[in-house]
């Protein structure tokens, strides 16, 4: 009786305030991700400054056993395109340059004479992306590439995925130009004139190149992993030979990424962009303006719900406020910067394990902070099936796929997640298994693609009868498949 009333005292004299029922429902959020695993890093929520929630989950280094904290320093992947669109705003505000120049005036060797600083800053420019560097790569296997080769390299490509300002196009090797520009412009190297008038002056001391983290050791720095397909246990990305041009031959790359620094760092950087520490009212509202192509339409990213400014994707929905955002992927790691510059809301998610679904989750933080719904975070039903068929074997798996595929709401499935896993498996050696996964394809997605990997797989297992077989019903369903055409003129006709 007595623990009833001391209740219903709580219930009267200390209601939840809205606030702690929110981080309530972010922290249920959170740990549903985590105990799924689609969740390994840190996690900060902010208002107008204030930290209403800050959480970390999984591990930092799995050898050691260090749990990642608010003090662990992770690789920040594409986020760090936000630093480089700074420095080139604060060089515009200082009058050294004009976002519509064309980059030829600063870098008279840079090969397509009508692109201009503001379309590399909107990804408008048509550049191609990172297999520029693969003719590099190729020569010399264990090149570290920097930007002193990306006009070299451009001009080997050699052509546009577009023409400038006809669309957007992601490309990873204008900013690199970008920072060749600021360096030109403020002549200093590029991470110093970050140091200088971004990370110091919004007293980021816990950021720094992550090019230079090979050099610099810190025992708070994050080791990066990816979660296989096929497995829950966490992998170290830098015993994966598959990505080493992505980690390693491209690690010199400066203005992309490669930064390292923490949640709180990030707030600290929001804050100062809030405080005008480092760029004025009107230069940041231009940022946050979708940017126009040369028909006057806006640069969409993604119909109906992202277009992009400068540096920054910028959220269509604007119910709830307007929402800035930058997200980073890289193989060990996926983080997320969300901002809304309305109610001056920040959520930074940065994850070292490369987690799935990982910018959703992000997302429904932010959904939450403004009362919105949330998007369900389904579970792979690939990842199930994969993992039913190494414990269980081939006919269980089966029989759990199909119980569960029709459950939408629940689970997800994508033909091209389960390709890509059938190759997973072979890579890793489950040869078995991955030609079960890919055979297992062909009756559920009859293309001429599922079809062909099919076919790659029985051939790469030694299996060419098999594979020929395969190959002719991926030419029968498209005859201009040069693959299937290729690989049966060197196996020979029966």
């Amino acid at each position: 009786m007595k623990t009833l009333c001391l209740f219903c005292f709580l219930l009267i004299f200390c209601p939840a305030t809205p606030a702690f029922c929110q981080t309530e429902r972010i922290d249920s959020l959170l740990t549903t991700a985590y105990q799924n695993h689609n969740l390994n890093g840190s996690i900060l929520v902010a208002e107008k400054g204030k930290v209403l929630y800050s959480k970390s989950f999984g591990y930092a280094n799995t050898d050691t056993r260090m749990a990642n904290s608010e003090s662990t320093r992770f690789q920040l992947a594409s986020i760090g395109k936000t630093f480089t669109a700074v420095a080139v705003l604060q060089l515009s505000e200082r009058k050294k340059l004009k976002l519509d120049d064309p980059v030829v005036k600063y870098i008279p060797d840079f090969p397509f004479a009508k692109i201009t600083i503001r379309q590399l800053l909107s990804h408008t420019s048509g550049l191609p992306d990172l297999q520029i560097f693969n003719p590099f790569v190729n020569e010399q296997p264990d090149q570290v590439i920097d930007n002193a080769l990306v006009i070299p390299a451009l001009k080997r490509y050699d052509k546009l995925e577009f023409p400038s300002g006809e669309k957007w196009g992601y490309s990873n090797p204008g900013y690199c130009v970008l920072a060749l520009i600021v360096e030109k412009v403020s002549k200093l190297k590029f991470m110093d004139y970050l140091s200088m008038n971004i990370w110091k002056p919004a007293d980021m001391t816990d950021t720094y190149s992550y090019s230079a983290a090979m050099s610099r050791p810190d025992p708070l720095r994050a080791e990066s992993y990816r979660m296989p397909i096929f497995s829950y246990q966490l992998q170290k990305v830098d015993t994966m030979r598959k990505y080493k041009a992505l980690l390693i031959n491209f690690g010199g790359l400066q203005g992309l990424g490669f930064v390292a620094s923490t949640t709180a760092d990030l707030l600290r950087f929001d804050q100062a962009l809030y405080n005008g520490a480092l760029l004025k009212p009107a230069t940041l509202e231009e940022a946050y303006r979708p940017q126009k192509l040369n028909s006057g339409e806006q640069a969409v990213v993604e119909p109906g719900r992202l277009t992009f400014g400068l540096g920054w994707f910028i959220s269509t929905d604007t119910t709830g406020g307007k929402i800035v955002s930058h997200s980073g992927f890289i193989p060990g790691g996926a983080t997320m910067f969300s901002r809304n510059v309305t109610r001056q809301q920040a959520v930074i998610v940065l994850d070292n394990g490369e987690s799935d679904g990982l910018h959703l989750t992000a997302e429904n933080v932010m959904q939450l902070m403004t009362g919105r719904k949330i998007r369900p975070q389904k579970k792979s039903l690939v990842k199930v099936y994969t993992n039913d068929l190494l414990i269980y074997g081939a006919d269980l798996a089966a029989a759990h796929f199909h119980e569960l595929k029709p459950d939408t709401v629940q689970y997800r499935f994508s033909p091209g997640e389960m390709d890509y896993a059938a190759r997973e498996l072979n890579a890793a050696g489950h040869k078995s298994a991955a030609l079960e996964t890919s055979k297992l394809l062909t009756f559920i997605d009859p293309a001429w693609q599922t079809f062909n990997s099919y076919a790659e797989l029985l051939l790469t297992n030694g299996k060419s009868g098999e594979a020929k077989i395969m190959f002719r019903k991926s030419l029968s369903i498209n005859p201009e498949n040069h693959f299937a055409k290729e690989a049966l003129a060197k196996l020979g006709s029966d």
